[in-house]
């Protein structure tokens, strides 16, 4: 799965531009960020884990918009709100209305 940038914190991907430049040797200032890519093959099917990877995937391909993630998810924006609350997704996500 790839997931844009743009729909991550700023936090993350500060942190992840970190970890690369580190990675490769190079400057942070010299490691753009576009999209990050995640290999699911391992998947864990623990419900909590299953439940917050859907919930990032369809804010992920909703461009980080909230009422289309929401109708991707079959849940209105309010059910949607609470579980990002729950599952302490706020954080990581950059969220569009």
């Amino acid at each position: 799965m790839e997931i844009q940038s743009d729909v991550l914190s700023d936090t993350l991907k500060a942190s992840l531009i970190s970890e690369i430049a580190k990675h490769v040797g190079v400057e942070e200032t010299e490691v753009m960020l576009k999209s990050v890519s995640f290999d699911f093959s391992n998947e864990t099917l623990n419900l909590k884990d299953v439940t917050r990877k859907t919930i990032i995937r369809a804010i992920a391909r909703s461009g980080g918009k909230i009422s289309h993630a929401a109708k991707q998810l079959g849940i209105t924006r309010k059910t949607l709100y609470a579980m990002i609350k729950k599952y302490e997704l706020g954080s990581i996500l950059h969220i569009h209305e």
